[in-house]
């Protein structure tokens, strides 16, 4: 199948693995590609929007048929070196030049989503998901299989909660901190009464993740670690996970695709716990790092993105009949 001459936006830094992996696979297929690095704002490129239109270094970048959206330049982006001697006002003040780039660049894209283009993943619709009790409360809600969770700054509280779960685990609510198990940080909850975070109860079992394309499990692995939070495996963090394919039960797969549809992700990674009786989902990523997984095993996560896109592309160009 030939992308028709579609044009593709890949919103994302140049020299990321994954980006230049999208572009080379979709310039194959026949779409005319742009990387668009919206990190060039920090560098001093020039960026403009009059209301109408959006360019960067002079050329518009709001035309494209379709735009996979990998990262852009984030508002809590870490923008000195971690023993930075600066001070605390200095600090806020580059903070806020950082929230400023971080509006542009939310701008463009929401205004993208608005007229009507097509986003992998689409951000106003996704985003309120990115926040992890929002998220959860939705797969509850809507009967899919979840930990049993509290989300509190009281320390009394998440006791009262990890004693119901008989074992526990306590992870950050807006991400940036592994998962402990909550017997290990009993003595210093003191910290969270400023910082909410989740308790939830342990499931034990497998790591799976599944990764979901336009409705369809692509890709199942198991993520393998001696560790509670496979985030923390040496071999992980360095890049060299270790991960053997798996197939999804029934219900692995049903909660999987439900997950990514109510999520609104075209493209999700999806990682349950796996346990001896059944399997609970634990989230939905809206920006999966999947490249290695796809070359290990050659899962075509890439292909089928890419392909669908150009299907619903084209889908959109037919003509309608008029009755």
């Amino acid at each position: 199948m030939h992308s028709d001459g579609f044009s593709l936006g890949i919103v994302g830094r140049d020299d990321d693995p994954s980006v230049r992996h999208i572009a080379a696979m979709a310039g194959a297929l026949g779409f005319d590609v742009a990387v668009i690095d919206l990190r060039g704002l920090r560098a001093g490129r020039p960026a403009a929007f009059d209301l109408q239109t959006f360019t960067l270094d002079g050329a518009p970048i709001d035309g494209h048929d379709a735009y996979v959206i990998r990262s852009y330049p984030a508002a809590t982006a870490l923008t000195e070196p971690h023993d930075t001697t600066r001070t605390a006002g200095a600090f806020w003040q580059l903070q806020t030049l950082q929230k400023e780039r971080t509006s542009f660049a939310l701008s463009f894209l929401w205004e993208l989503e608005v007229r009507g283009a097509l986003l992998v993943n689409p951000l106003l619709r996704c985003e309120p998901f990115d926040h992890k009790a929002r998220q959860l409360s939705a797969f509850a809600a809507a009967g899919l299989p979840v930990p049993a969770t509290v989300v509190t700054n009281d320390p009394d509280e998440a006791r009262r909660a990890a004693a119901r779960f008989s074992a526990a685990v306590i992870k950050p609510l807006g991400g940036g901190a592994h998962t402990r198990r909550f017997e290990d940080v009993a003595g210093a909850l003191d910290a969270i009464r400023t910082t909410p975070a989740i308790v939830q109860a342990l499931a034990p079992g497998d790591n799976v993740r599944a990764t979901v394309v336009w409705d369809r499990v692509v890709s199942a692995v198991i993520i393998e670690s001696e560790t509670l939070d496979y985030r923390e495996d040496p071999a992980y963090a360095a890049g060299g996970g270790r991960y053997r394919e798996t197939t999804l039960t029934a219900d692995e797969e049903r909660a999987a695709r439900a997950a990514a549809r109510l999520c609104g992700h075209h493209l999700s990674e999806v990682d349950l716990r796996r346990g001896p009786q059944s399997s609970l989902l634990l989230e939905a990523n809206a920006a999966p790092v999947y490249l290695e997984i796809e070359r290990r095993f050659g899962h075509p996560i890439t292909e089928r993105l890419l392909r669908g896109i150009a299907a619903r592309l084209r889908r959109r160009r037919r003509p309608r009949v008029v009755p």
